[in-house]
């Protein structure tokens, strides 16, 4: 659990980051850390997949272009796949296989 910016619950930004190796000494990362709002998912389609599996895709807010090749990890039922966030940042996309 991520502590909330000391600018509030709702500020999404650059803040300094700072790391040290041993509680004394601390190292600025140069990039900083960026806050964002959580995705909330709105919907997603197709509502079923054939056995020998499909593509299902999620729609929600706060689903950001900037996550554009990040990892992602989609489940359902037992069966669990990698994600990825279309370069639009529209939606998220769940291929599976045969379930």
């Amino acid at each position: 659990h991520l502590p909330e910016s000391k600018r509030g619950g709702d500020f999404y930004g650059k803040v300094d980051f700072f790391y040290s190796t041993n509680g004394a000494q601390w190292v600025q990362v140069l990039e900083g850390f960026n806050y964002y709002a959580q995705p909330s998912i709105k919907k997603y389609y197709p509502k079923a997949i054939p056995r020998s599996g499909g593509t299902i895709y999620i729609e929600g807010d706060h689903i950001k272009s900037e996550f554009y090749g990040s990892k992602l990890t989609c489940k359902l039922a037992n069966t669990v796949v990698d994600g990825r966030v279309d370069k639009y940042g529209r939606r998220i996309e769940c291929e599976f296989g045969r379930i």
